[in-house]
């Protein structure tokens, strides 16, 4: 079966945001690494490096 444009990027949606919601639902984000979530989440890697980054430091704020 075959996809189109379309399909995949509701599917890459649908997984960003499922990532996002388990980022900011997670006890702890420091043992996550660009490639485990690559691995879980069909998401490109610049994007989840972002993301990771931008948890982190909110995190960090927050104290």
């Amino acid at each position: 079966m075959r996809t189109n444009a379309k399909d995949s990027a509701i599917t890459i949606a649908t997984a960003r945001a499922q990532m996002l919601a388990m980022l900011a639902n997670a006890r702890s984000v420091d043992g996550f690494t660009v490639e485990g979530l690559a691995r879980s989440y069909r998401v490109p890697l610049r994007e989840i490096e972002y993301h990771l980054t931008i948890e982190r430091q909110r995190r960090e704020a927050l104290g």
